[in-house]
């Protein structure tokens, strides 16, 4: 039996939203907003590393993570002409 690749034919397009993911972000920051002074309140009560952890755990729901780079190891030089080609400013 050949593995074939199949032709993608249905699912997001490239660089499209997840609905769902968007509706949850929505949401939580609909709570937030709602109960900023409850939670106010109780980050003033935190002690200054608890009030930090909370504040970055918070913010982790709501900004999406940083990507790591990807880093290409090049060795064969028509990879290296291609990746100059593709980059300029960052293969020069």
């Amino acid at each position: 039996m050949e593995n074939k690749k199949r032709v993608k034919t249905g699912g997001r397009k490239i660089n499209s939203i997840n609905k769902s993911t968007a509706e949850i972000k929505n949401l939580l920051l609909h709570v937030l907003s709602v109960n900023i002074e409850a939670i106010q309140k109780d980050l003033d009560n935190m002690q200054g590393k608890d009030r930090v952890a909370a504040l970055l755990k918070i913010s982790s729901l709501v900004i999406p993570k940083p990507v790591d780079p990807v880093v290409l190891e090049v060795e064969d030089k028509s990879d290296t002409e291609f990746m100059r080609r593709m980059f300029p400013n960052r293969y020069t």
